[in-house]
């Protein structure tokens, strides 16, 4: 993996966009999504989001439906929509609806910024599990979720909100780990917040790619970024991924944009912001499917 540019997600022109690709070879309403069907089918990957503000200390995002040709929501997706925002959005809700996916962003700024977020769809279905947790005030809390034996590998986290209020909350860690995925959440606020914290899954046979940086060092109140291009075998770039190097920087950090960039959706670039005046060692990923 290797950085790329300036780092960031450039706003679509319209308010809406999505990108299709074939390969022939937590609000209220997060659900348990149905069991996958065969990897041998053919997958087709769409890209589907839309870009707005999020006022400053708030969370902005988007319940996004998936298409037809793409029903199932199995990741989502973030970015920034000018420079200035870069560093300033990061992620706080991300989770699957019944076909679709929920995604959102905490502004940590004092004024509005500009975002977009939206829905990695697919047309394989794959497995969604979640379970509720709770988050006491102003605390870190990390949490695993295990894929089930007939399906077996993770590809993306979610977490979001157990009643639909986002809140004071953002992700401090979100990554693979075995057969499950890891999410660890920071309640900056006074009062508990009940959570949502999930994994979706793969069966055994499907084609799948994890890729990882190096330890990037970011440093003090900066963002670093570093990106994955997925190979023939497993094109599609479908979800990111981080962790701190050390569990005592929890919360030091936080993923500040997340998403796939490039015209054939084979790239998915990833970004990290230092939240402390000290440097910050990270692991930045991507998985892909095929």
């Amino acid at each position: 993996m290797r950085p790329i540019g300036c780092g960031y997600l450039s706003a679509p022109k319209a308010r809406s966009f999505f990108l299709l690709l074939t390969a022939m070879s937590v609000l209220a309403g997060v659900v348990e999504v149905q069991p996958a069907v065969a990897a041998s089918l053919p997958l087709t990957v769409i890209y589907k989001g839309q870009s707005s503000q999020a006022a400053a200390g708030t969370v902005g995002g988007f319940n996004e439906s998936c298409p037809r040709a793409a029903p199932h929501g199995i990741s989502g997706f973030f970015g920034v929509g000018d420079k200035a925002a870069y560093g300033q959005v990061v992620l706080s809700i991300s989770g699957p609806l019944a076909h679709g996916w929920t995604e959102g962003v905490l502004n940590l700024s004092t004024s509005p910024e500009p975002f977009i977020a939206g829905a990695v769809c697919s047309s394989r279905s794959f497995v969604s599990r979640s379970r509720k947790i709770e988050l006491s005030p102003n605390s870190i809390g990390g949490y695993t979720e295990r894929c089930p034996k007939a399906d077996p590998r993770p590809i993306s986290g979610s977490s979001a909100s157990a009643n639909g209020i986002p809140a004071d909350v953002f992700v401090a860690e979100s990554a693979p780990a075995g057969h499950g995925w890891i999410t660890t959440l920071v309640n900056r606020s006074a009062q508990p917040q009940t959570y949502l914290v999930g994994v979706t899954c793969a069966p055994a046979t499907q084609r799948i790619r994890t890729l990882s940086s190096d330890v990037v060092t970011v440093p003090p109140d900066q963002t670093s970024s570093s990106n994955g291009r997925c190979g023939a075998a497993a094109p599609h770039a479908t979800s990111g991924f981080f962790y701190p190097k050390a569990s005592a920087q929890w919360g030091d950090v936080a993923l500040a944009l997340s998403g796939p960039t490039g015209p054939r959706g084979r790239v998915w670039l990833g970004a990290v912001v230092n939240l402390t005046n000290q440097p910050q060692p990270v692991v930045i990923g991507t998985i892909c499917i095929g």
